[in-house]
């Protein structure tokens, strides 16, 4: 039998705040299917979540050497090397990834961000604007686009407020209130 993709939103650890529970039911989904990549690409994403980014790092190196040309291995990978100011390989990442419409890059950080706030994409829009608005400072405008990924994606919502872009959100009261509404607050 083949086992079903282990995502994010089906480890139940994961959304109970167990970080290294979910991160051994990552490595046993990894046992039985070694070469899944929406396990390999989500188990890179929940690394990056615990904060293990050089674990992250060799994951989705791992994960390439499989099939480098995964879509959503691509995105996720080139959200990680801009968090870590990788711009002009997060610049490639992106672009190979195809879920992100033709984008004029800008030079420097803040012209990546604000070439990513002008462009569209073909999954989480509003994921992508709150990751981009909160690099650039928007805090409004991240917490904004959170909110349209609660109501959209509430299964994902709980994943993307605890990636490392939003910690300039925590204290901001709208961050806090989805926090609580979502059961994170805490």
């Amino acid at each position: 039998m083949t086992p079903q993709p282990i995502t994010c939103m089906r480890i139940p650890s994961f959304a109970q705040k167990r970080l290294d529970e979910a991160l051994a039911e990552f490595r046993r989904a990894l046992d039985l299917d070694p070469l899944s990549l929406i396990i390999n690409t989500n188990y890179g994403n929940a690394l990056i979540i615990a904060r293990k980014y050089d674990l992250a790092d060799a994951q989705f190196r791992h994960a390439q050497q499989i099939d480098a040309n995964f879509a959503p291995l691509n995105l996720r990978m080139a959200e990680f090397l801009a968090f870590k100011g990788n711009f002009e390989e997060a610049k490639a990442a992106f672009d190979k990834s195809g879920l992100v419409g033709k984008i004029q890059w800008q030079p420097g950080r803040e012209g990546f961000y604000r070439a990513l706030l002008s462009s569209t994409y073909a999954v989480s829009p509003e994921a992508q604007e709150s990751f981009a608005a909160a690099a650039l400072g928007d805090n409004r405008r991240a917490i904004q686009a959170l909110q349209v990924v609660e109501k959209v994606s509430p299964t994902d919502v709980f994943i993307y407020v605890r990636r490392p872009e939003f910690e300039s959100l925590r204290d901001e009261p709208g961050f806090q209130a989805l926090l609580k509404r979502i059961n994170l607050h805490p």
